[in-house]
């Protein structure tokens, strides 16, 4: 008879938590906004010519957008170690977001924001990091605005 209490207890324990579960995914399958899942960044020169191209994950939620972005391609050669964080909103058809690195010693100073206009499965804008040189015997430091695209995979 114990025994028979036990086995009754462990399937409803189990029935309840597999119901717990499935309704905590689709509450979250609620909260994820349209912009969630995996894209591409697609990166251009000044000529508008492609020099990189990464994979981005991103997850929406309300008005919330972050994920990961990691190198796949460069002109430059083997970056593929290049990965980076972001964080941000969107209001409207905007995206805008900060970005850095997450291995500073790898790729240092690899920080900016990103700004992208929504038009249906792809997004197109620009993002700015500050670029610093040394000339004789000055820093100079200037903002460049880098194009890109995000195009759904």
């Amino acid at each position: 008879m114990e025994g028979l209490k036990s086995l009754i207890a462990q399937i409803l324990i189990n029935f309840v938590g597999r119901y717990t579960l499935i309704l905590l995914h689709d509450y979250m399958g609620l909260l994820r906004g349209p912009l969630s899942g995996e894209w591409e960044q697609l990166i251009y020169d000044e000529k508008g010519q492609l020099v990189k191209r990464d994979r981005v994950k991103l997850r929406h939620i309300k008005d919330t957008v972050m994920g990961s972005i990691r190198r796949e391609w460069s002109k430059k050669g083997d970056e593929t170690y290049k990965r980076w964080k972001f964080l941000g909103r969107v209001r409207h058809r905007l995206l805008f977001a900060i970005f850095w690195t997450t291995d500073e010693r790898r790729n240092p100073e690899s920080y900016g924001t990103i700004q992208l206009l929504s038009k249906g499965e792809e997004m197109e804008g620009f993002y700015v990091r500050l670029i610093i040189r040394g000339e004789e015997l000055a820093i100079r430091e200037e903002l460049r605005n880098i194009k890109l695209k995000w195009r759904r995979l």
